[in-house]
């Protein structure tokens, strides 16, 4: 497996031929080993770097160290110009005035970090130490420093959840460590999937997976996490579409990193520039917010309408050429599922060992020696337990049997002589009661004689009485009424012969005066209408105006009143990433690269 052949004297576990079909060939994170402990940037620490770079400033960001289950997001960050030399000093925790902007953030409390630094930038003046990256041992002549990136980092400095929509990952780890969280694609649901902030190339996901908020995120538990701690001389391949966090977990870390390009990248950019128009079109619509609080730091500016349909145009153009000269024209397969034709996983698979480690799931490790600890515990407890029951329960017998034979002995005795005393008892008793029940029964049979007797003449009287009183009611209602009726039908005819007298005058009353106001309303009518004519017209256009926005405010309000309490009000940010879904996105790709011709 050793060679020589494009690397001179230098021994490595695989050849550069080998290496690139494990990159292109691998669907899971693996760390390679001895494959750059000779090159000359694998001694890029912090005190090399600030000899290099001399008093050249970078661009550091500043984040809090705190256990928030929310992202700290790139857009939340303090951002401060300083050199490497003075992010040392701030480490060493030298005078403030050798530290320069660090100065004023408290390390124990905030963290630093370069990230992204193109090295062609850096050392635009010196090209020549981009030599001291060689990607070629990994099977990419040429493919050096120009194509890498510095990330420079203190204790705490992390990038948030996120995949990179081109290519895959090498990443070599210079000084200090670094712990990697790694998702699989199939797990980009239980992600939650955001595109604010806006990063072209990048999908950040809502969850801190370093400590995260289960309540409303559940679907989180169903990830499968493969968390892996790279070592100084170690490369990391990081598959494409796999999500990761990066936390550094010493004080001082350092990286390079490359994207090496796949064939899929065209397809990708495709709906990259589709992701970028609807983004900037849907959020530079809102002028309540600042760009600054939707645009990712390293985007710049939001682009105009034309500059995106115009990416999307040439993302689409690239695409098209490269289907052609590769002579790719299955109709039967969409062109943006294609699937990799350099190898399956598992033959590159076999190759893993002692210079090629995979990552493997993280629960798994934790879930096998959790559960043979807790087996052990819970036999030991068992035993335990169940010594201690069966001593228990041998005394307890012991003792309920000797309980039970002095009892029954003192309740024998005690039974003999409550006996004899209950029947002495219950004779005298009886003979008492008997007595006692006759005499009450002839007393209580005479009285209800007499009682009988009293109410029968009572019930007489009362009827009597009743009868009278009733007749004379009723002759006194029935005159009550005769009159009643007399009175009534004198005074209504009275009051037909006054309503009568009443309507005729009134009626000519009113005859004379409705003729006067008839004449009256219809002349000021005519004058009114022809007014209101010509300022209804001039009134009508403004008014439309104003409805038109004061109803479409009014609607948005009354959705948002009637939304039932304590459910998730829909925002703007929720309907885009739903509209820029990778999923929708993709179709949308899909339509438009297999649209017909115009």
């Amino acid at each position: 497996m050793e060679d020589t052949s494009d690397t001179g004297s230098r021994m490595k576990p695989f050849s550069a031929q080998e290496a690139r079909e494990i990159v292109f060939g691998l669907d899971r994170p693996a760390v390679f080993l001895n494959m750059a402990q000779d090159w000359p940037a694998s001694r890029w620490d912090v005190a090399r770097l600030s000899d290099l770079l001399q008093d050249k400033s970078l661009r550091f960001r500043i984040g809090k160290r705190r256990l928030d289950p929310e992202p700290q997001f790139e857009t939340e960050c303090h951002y401060i110009d300083g050199t490497v030399g003075q992010f040392r000093s701030w480490i060493g925790g030298d005078s403030s005035e050798r530290c320069g902007a660090f100065g004023g953030f408290d390390r124990a409390e905030f963290w630093a970090y370069a990230d992204y630094k193109y090295l062609a930038v850096l050392f635009k003046d010196r090209p020549e130490i981009l030599q001291d990256v060689l990607w070629e041992d990994f099977g990419f002549p040429g493919r050096g420093g120009r194509e890498s990136t510095l990330w420079v980092g203190s204790r705490g400095a992390n990038t948030p959840c996120h995949i990179d929509s081109y290519g895959c990952n090498l990443v070599l780890q210079v000084e200090g460590r670094k712990r990697w969280h790694l998702f699989p694609p199939e797990d980009s649901d239980h992600l939650y999937p955001t595109r604010i902030p806006y990063e072209e190339s990048s999908i950040f996901s809502r969850v801190n997976v370093a400590n995260p908020n289960r309540s409303r995120y559940p679907s989180f538990c169903n990830a499968h996490p493969h968390v892996v701690t790279l070592h100084p001389g170690q490369v990391l391949l990081v598959p494409r579409h796999w999500w990761h966090y990066v936390e550094s977990v010493d004080d001082i870390t350092v990286s390079v990193n490359s994207w090496i390009e796949l064939e899929w990248d065209d397809e990708a950019r495709v709906e990259e520039a589709i992701t970028r128009m609807v983004v900037c079109a849907f959020k530079s619509a809102d002028t309540s917010v600042h760009p600054n609080d939707w645009l990712n730091p390293t985007e710049g500016a939001a682009t105009s309408h034309g500059t995106n349909l115009d990416y999307l145009n040439r993302a689409c153009t690239a695409y098209l050429e490269r289907k052609r000269a590769t002579g790719e024209g299955d109709e039967d397969a969409p062109p943006l599922k294609k699937r990799r034709a350099n190898g399956s996983s598992e033959v590159i698979g076999s190759r893993f060992g002692q210079y090629l480690l995979p990552v493997l799931p993280a629960p798994g490790e934790e879930d096998a020696t959790g559960k043979a600890e807790t087996r052990g515990k819970e036999n030991a407890t068992g035993k335990a337990e169940t010594r201690g029951k069966e001593d228990a329960t041998g005394k307890a017998e012991t003792r309920g049997k000797e309980d039970a034979t002095g009892k029954a002995e003192t309740r024998g005795k005690e039974d003999a002589t409550g006996k004899a005393e209950t029947r002495g008892k219950e004779d005298a008793t009886g003979k008492a009661e008997t007595q006692g029940k006759e005499d009450a029964t002839g007393k209580a049979e005479t009285r209800e004689k007499e009682d009988a007797r009293g109410k029968a003449e009572t019930q007489k009287k009362e009827d009597a009485r009743g009868k009278a009183e009733t007749r004379g009611k009723e002759d006194a209602r029935g005159k009550a009424e005769t009159r009643e009726k007399e009175d009534a039908r004198g005074k209504a005819e009275t009051r037909e012969k006054e309503d009568a007298r009443g309507k005729a005058e009134t009626r000519e009353k009113e005859d004379a005066r409705g003729k006067a106001e008839t004449r009256g309303k219809e002349d000021a009518r005519g004058k009114a209408e022809t007014r209101e004519k010509e300022d209804a017209r001039g009134k009508a256009e403004t008014r439309e105006k104003e409805d038109a926005r004061g109803k479409a405010e009014t609607r948005g309000k009354e959705y948002a009143r009637e939304a039932s309490p304590g459910a998730d009000a829909i925002t703007s940010d929720a309907v885009l990433d739903c509209l820029v879904n990778p999923r929708v996105v993709r179709l949308v790709a899909q339509l438009l690269l297999t649209r017909p011709s115009r």
